[in-house]
């Protein structure tokens, strides 16, 4: 229809038109005509005919578009089966639910989760309608839970990635072991009967993109992380380099890896792990570049099932990582080498290999594996080889250069004679401080070594003058390049350095850093708040890691009178940490430190009008209430290991009070003990020990009630000796055991043990130095400190799978 309506402007211009048109005489007359104008239907845009979403949500779209030309008045109504179920808000053109729907308990009218509706718009005389369809779908989720999100999984070939798939509501889904679920686009399988964790073993390059897939009727659900795979560093013995192929390769000995870096530092990886075939301890590598192989010292275990080990030479392939025993128990005659060896090098068809305890330098043939010695105290005259470790070879003049203790020795590889070129009397300039890392410079004719605090120095073979030359700090290790380069490990920051000799410029080529803000340097506790989602522990200080930031922080709360925190405690109510304060000027006492303010309170001090006082608390733990602390007193720890009291301090009150000790209560004694745990079960403490006899560990129960003590499991591993630094409950009621370098799990009904991570079970970056343990059982996990690596570990419990959350900072 036409719409009549008056425009002022429009009726001018049209008599305008009209006059100049009409051949203008003064009796011509304009007749003004109203304009007719065409209505035409509103438009919706902005929106597709289909929608999916999360149940539990009310909005669909956000913005949908209502458009009228005319500007008309625009109204909206809903028709359909399930047309009562919507709503529409024209001005903000925001579609929604009246209420947001459930998956479980669907309300649209055939009751599978797929509403309909037709939304009309109209201007009064035209209308426009737009069909839609939503499909409500669970509430799941696939998370990948190891590794971490951003943390770093060591230079390993392989990780073994851990999915864990869950409904939010329950917490639970149900999901067949024959459900679609990928990892990378490969079949995981899964871990249990329970469809809830799934596992695949995955490849693990320096950087990479892990993504876990699960199709539930018809629908996908993702989950993509992103993780490093670079192997950090943590006592760098020796490095090797290979300039012609651009790599270097580390004797890591705080890891007990052989490991592989870019001379760029792009990449670090194990290229081989002694453990995983129950070798130990490496001595010294040695690049053997003509024949593809680095030649390496370990300790190998004795055939006849002892717990001794041979010093054996092992040659491993650089592109297969095969590996193979040159020289042996049972391969080559002659003598064995001894426990300790120095520094290898080549000469001719064999390597030259320092002998430490037989005071020696011995040959071993690299075709036929036989042992000769060519210096020592019956062979060849001269200055004893005390304590020799570093060694460079003049293969042209079969002369060899051995550093032995703190001089400088020059053996003839004919005669097996020896002679001093340098000690703190032969020679003259920079003092020798325990040199090692020996090269000979034939060009220049000189020794070039580490020499401990003077740095890098040079030996004039000619002068037999010493000089220091440039030298980054905190460094020992030392690998010579092409073009005079170098590169030194930085015990400091955990990094390698290089530079050119006799330049005071360096660089770092590898700093492995994972996660941000302050380094760790120590950590005596630690503890998972599931409410602030981070990592608080102490070391002289209470510190902060956030684990969706990944970023350490200064806890800072308070006066800064805290000297020596020994031990820490959450309490879950109010996310306070209760903390052990073993200061240096003052008698111990337990504080209470708020995590989200500056509150910090003395709940209890030592008083000589109290008759219980902390004497050498060591450990602290607090009730399933939050109630009570319970505290772990060792008065004299060192010296008299049975003098050991477990004090329950009310945290309202400040009131101590004498649960258990050897003197006062019944039962199994205690023994230099480590850590306390509280099982809410049995209203008891747990308390782990080295037993008098030193063989494994002893676990002590402690009846809170009376005070009784009860031994419920005893020698749980002779290989976990005195090295046993903390411990806790699961979930499940299993108890957990760290030490240095492993992490037990203990059935306390049946009292059978077994290692649940280790450097030789589980993936990811190998302990070095474990310190405390926390547990989150939202996803099955522990976390550790590990003073060595300067970082906190993520355990996943059902595979073992270590992810570095932090580190080198």
């Amino acid at each position: 229809m036409l719409k009549n309506y008056y425009n002022p402007l429009l009726c001018l211009a049209f008599t305008v038109l009209i006059s100049a048109c009409g051949g203008g005489g003064e009796d011509a007359e304009s007749t003004p005509t109203k304009a007719a104008v065409t209505n035409t239907a509103p438009t919706i845009s902005d929106y597709t005919s289909t929608y999916q979403m999360v149940e539990n949500n009310a909005l669909i779209i956000d913005s949908l578009t209502v458009y009228d030309a005319e500007n008309d008045n625009l109204t909206s109504s809903f028709s359909g089966d399930d047309a009562d179920l919507f709503s529409f808000n024209i001005a903000t053109g925001k579609l929604s639910f009246k209420s947001a729907p459930d998956y479980e308990t669907p309300s649209d009218s055939d009751l599978d989760n797929r509403y309909n509706v037709e939304l009309t718009i109209s201007d009064s005389e035209l209308t426009v309608t737009a069909s839609i369809e939503v499909t409500i779908i669970n509430d799941i989720s696939i998370e990948i839970t190891s590794p971490v999100e951003n943390s770093n999984i060591g230079g390993g070939d392989t990780y073994k990635v851990v999915a864990k798939i869950a409904e939010h509501e329950s917490g639970v889904v149900t999901v067949g072991v024959d459900a679609q679920v990928s990892i990378n686009g490969h079949s995981a399988t899964p871990i249990d009967d329970s469809g809830k964790y799934w596992l695949l073993e995955v490849e693990n390059p320096a950087k990479a993109s892990i993504t876990a897939e699960v199709i539930i009727e018809g629908i996908t659900y993702s989950d993509t992380i992103s993780v490093q795979g670079l192997q950090p560093l943590v006592s760098v013995k020796e490095i090797a380099v290979d300039n012609t192929n651009g790599f270097m390769y580390l004797n890591d000995q705080g890891t007990r890896l052989i490991v592989k870096v870019n001379l760029d530092g792009s990449s670090s990886t194990v290229i081989f792990d002694p453990k995983k075939y129950g070798y130990s301890w490496v001595s010294s590598i040695l690049l053997d570049s003509t024949n593809n192989r680095l030649l390496a010292v370990m300790d190998v275990p004795k055939s006849d099932g002892s717990i001794w080990f041979v010093k054996s030479l092992v040659a491993i392939d650089l592109t297969t990582k095969a590996h193979s025993i040159l020289s042996g128990e049972h391969v080559g005659t002659g003598d064995l080498l001894s426990n300790n060896s120095g520094q290898m090098a080549l000469y001719n068809e064999a390597v030259l290999i320092p002998d430490y305890n037989n005071q020696s330098l011995v040959e071993v043939n690299l075709l036929t594996g036989n042992r000769t010695t060519l210096s020592s105290v019956a062979i060849g005259a001269g200055p004893l080889l005390e304590m020799p470790n570093g060694l460079a070879v003049n293969s042209d003049n079969n002369l060899a250069y051995v550093s032995s203790n703190s001089a400088m020795l020059e053996v003839d590889l004919l005669t097996g004679n020896r002679i001093i070129i340098g000690d703190n009397k032969t020679g003259s300039g920079t003092a020798l401080d325990s040199p090692e890392n020996l090269f000979f410079d034939g060009k220049n004719n000189r020794l070039i070594f580490s020499n401990r605090g003077e740095g890098i120095t040079a030996l004039s073979l000619t002068t037999k003058e010493r000089i220091s030359l440039p030298t980054p700090v905190e460094s020992r290790s030392l690998g010579l390049g092409d073009n005079d380069s170098f590169y030194t490990f930085n015990y400091s920051d955990n990094s390698i350095n290089t530079g050119v000799l006799g330049q005071d410029k360096f660089e770092k080529v590898i700093a492995i850093k994972t996660g941000q803000g302050l380094q760790i340097n120590n950590g005596y506790s630690i503890e998972f708040s599931n409410k602030s989602q981070a990592l608080f522990f102490n070391s002289h200080g209470v510190y902060n890691f956030d684990l969706l930031k990944q970023t350490v922080s200064n806890l800072t709360t308070g006066t800064s009178d805290v000297v020596n925190q020994i031990g820490l405690a959450l309490n879950t109510d109010d996310n306070s940490l209760i903390i052990i304060n073993n200061s240096e000027i003052n008698e111990p006492s337990l504080l209470l430190v708020s995590t989200e303010g500056t509150k910090r309170e003395v709940i209890t001090e030592y008083s000589v009008e109290d008759e219980v006082n902390l004497i050498n608390p060591i450990d602290v733990v607090l009730d399933d209430k939050n109630t009570y602390a319970y505290i772990l007193d060792a008065p004299n720890y060192q010296n008299n290991e049975a003098e050991v009291n477990i004090i329950q301090v009310e945290l309202a009150t400040g009131i101590k009070t004498l649960i258990s000790s050897n003197a006062t209560h019944s039962g199994a004694a205690f023994n230099k003990p480590n850590s306390i745990s509280f099982q809410s079960k049995n209203k008891s403490l747990l308390v782990i020990q080295n037993p008098s006899d030193e063989k494994g560990v002893d676990i002590i129960e402690i009846d809170i009630a009376s005070g009784e003590r009860s031994l419920i499991a005893n020698d749980i591993d002779t290989r976990v000796m005195s090295a046993v630094n903390d411990s806790l409950f699961l979930e499940d009621g299993t108890f957990v055991i760290m030490g240095w370098r492993f992490i037990y799990k203990v059935n306390l009904t049946t009292g059978v043990s077994s290692l649940l991570s280790s450097n030789g079970v589980g993936g990811g970056v190998p302990f070095s130095q474990l310190s405390a343990l926390s547990y989150d059982s939202n996803k099955n996990r522990l976390f550790a400190i590990d003073t060595e690596l300067k970082g906190i570990f993520a355990i996943d419990i059902s595979t073992g799978n270590r992810s570095l959350l932090v580190s080198g900072n």
